[in-house]
C-alpha cells in the first residue's frame, strides 16, 4: 500500500496541514509592536525602580535565570545593586555598609 492510497497518511497530512494553516492566520491576527519588547530605554531612576521590585523576590531572579542565564545575572545584579545603593544615597536613604 503506498502513501497516497493509504487513508492514515492522507488524513494525518490534511490534518498537519489544517494546524499549520491555523498557526499561520493566528500569527498573522496577532498586534505587531511599534517597538521591539524590552527595547525601550528607561531612565535611571525608572531601573533603580524596577530593580528594588525584583530585588527581594526570588520569583523574579529565578525567571531572570531561566531567560538571560547566570552570567548576565550576576552583572546585572551588581551593576544594579551599585546603582540602586547610590540612588538611594543620593535620596538621603542609602543603606550604610560596614
Amino acid at each position: 500500500m503506498t502513501e497516497a492510497s493509504n487513508p492514515k497518511v492522507n488524513l494525518l497530512e490534511e490534518d498537519m496541514e489544517r494546524m499549520v494553516a491555523e498557526l499561520q492566520a493566528t500569527l498573522e491576527s496577532m498586534p505587531s509592536a511599534s517597538v521591539p519588547f524590552d527595547s525601550v530605554k528607561l531612565s535611571p531612576a525608572e531601573r533603580r525602580q524596577r530593580y528594588a521590585s525584583m530585588r527581594e523576590d526570588p520569583e523574579a531572579w529565578t525567571e531572570m535565570l531561566k531567560e538571560r542565564g547566570y552570567p548576565d545575572t550576576i552583572r546585572y545584579a551588581k551593576t544594579m545593586e551599585r546603582q540602586f545603593r547610590k540612588g538611594r544615597e543620593g535620596d538621603g536613604e542609602g543603606e550604610r555598609e560596614q
